[in-house]
């Protein structure tokens, strides 16, 4: 994987000392991160800071957020598919019911959905309640 520093550049996004080391703490996970998990790793910055952040980089196509039932926002960086004008997100999480870690299952295709024409959709979120490997 890419170099934070470079990767922010390819992302068109200012190289700041936070963008470099959330970027570092997500890179070093295999889960998605919930928000206030990420605030405390990143004990330095401030939690609005770690916000903005967030947003700027789920704008620029950089992370995407999955909820998990408590209403808690999780991040895990995207694919290089992904990019500002295109999220592929549309992976199946699965929620540990042990842990409650949240992990994207890119491996698992994802049906398709047809939506009526009188609805128009701007995403798909697909979770799974289950045991990670590490649970088990």
């Amino acid at each position: 994987m890419k170099e934070a520093k470079k990767l922010l550049q390819d992302y068109k996004l200012r190289v700041t000392p936070v963008r470099k080391e959330l970027l570092d703490v997500l890179r070093s996970r295999n889960e998605a991160m919930p928000q206030p998990e990420l605030v405390k790793v990143m004990e330095g910055f401030d939690r609005v800071t770690i916000y903005r952040t967030l947003a700027a980089f789920e704008e620029k196509g950089l992370v995407h957020r999955i909820v998990n039932e408590q209403g808690v926002g999780n991040y895990a960086l995207c694919s290089d598919a992904c990019g500002p004008d295109h999220h592929h997100d549309a992976h199946v999480h699965l929620e540990c019911a042990n842990c409650g870690k949240m992990y994207c299952l890119d491996d698992v295709e994802v049906p398709e959905i047809k939506i009526p024409a009188r609805y128009k959709a701007h995403g798909l979120k697909i979770v799974t309640q289950g045991v990670c490997p590490s649970c088990q």
